[in-house]
């Protein structure tokens, strides 16, 4: 059986999206104010649920069939705030409030250990 991702929404948290005509997202929304061009967004979001379009398909995302809503934390060079993803997180969780029923959040970045996971502001936006 093959999985496809289809209608499940997956939030994807990096640095942003540039269209490219393998992923064409259900929406976007950046907490950041950087306009440059995005590096690293694109790449995580066509892994996620690219589809493979442009390759005639052989280079297809783990789930083409998804719906994906790009959330630019990072800025072009992925780097950030940890409060600018939390605010991406809380982004999210109002828009689930709206009904929007996203499923999944991929995260593709880095954040070092720097209090117990029961203090970390981050890993609460997490578990919220």
């Amino acid at each position: 059986m093959s999985y496809t991702g289809a209608n499940v929404k997956v939030a994807v948290l990096d640095s942003g999206f540039k269209n490219h005509g393998d992923v064409t997202p259900i929406g976007t929304y950046s907490i950041i104010s950087s306009k440059a061009d995005d590096t690293y967004g694109n790449h995580v979001i066509g892994i996620v649920g690219g589809s493979g379009g442009k390759s005639g398909g052989l280079y297809a995302g783990v789930a083409p069939g998804a719906k994906l809503y790009a959330v630019r934390v990072l800025d072009q060079a992925g780097q950030g705030l940890t409060s600018d993803v939390i605010a991406g997180l809380d982004r999210v969780l109002a828009l689930n409030q709206s009904s929007w029923n996203i499923r999944v959040v991929n995260m593709s970045l880095g954040h070092p250990v720097v209090d117990a996971a029961a203090n970390d502001p981050l890993v609460q936006a997490v578990e919220a």
